[in-house]
């Protein structure tokens, strides 16, 4: 049986990528969706383009708030000495 590489974290990066892909396309389809939902609400009420606008809009607004709660905040890092309270004035 021929012996595996090491793993090295690859798998752990690829977890990532495809965590982050589908962000992506989760923002996209939201967009995606509410946009449609005011283009069909924009051909029954003859209101061109006004729902078409919003519902890219609030598409918009949810896909990134979404990402905003789904993507973590940085880790560990240096903290700029002006947000150093401790640092002299």
């Amino acid at each position: 049986m021929p012996q595996l590489p090491p793993d090295d974290g690859r798998a752990k990066a690829f977890q990532e990528y495809g965590r982050y892909a589908g962000l992506g396309f989760q923002f996209a389809a939201a967009i995606l969706v509410l946009g449609g939902v005011g283009w069909w609400a924009d051909e029954k009420l003859s209101t061109k383009p006004l729902f078409l606008i919003a519902g890219v809009l609030a598409g918009a607004t949810g896909g990134f708030l979404s990402l905003l709660k789904s993507v973590p905040g940085p880790k560990g890092g240096t903290r700029r000495k002006s947000d150093d309270p401790s640092a002299p004035r």
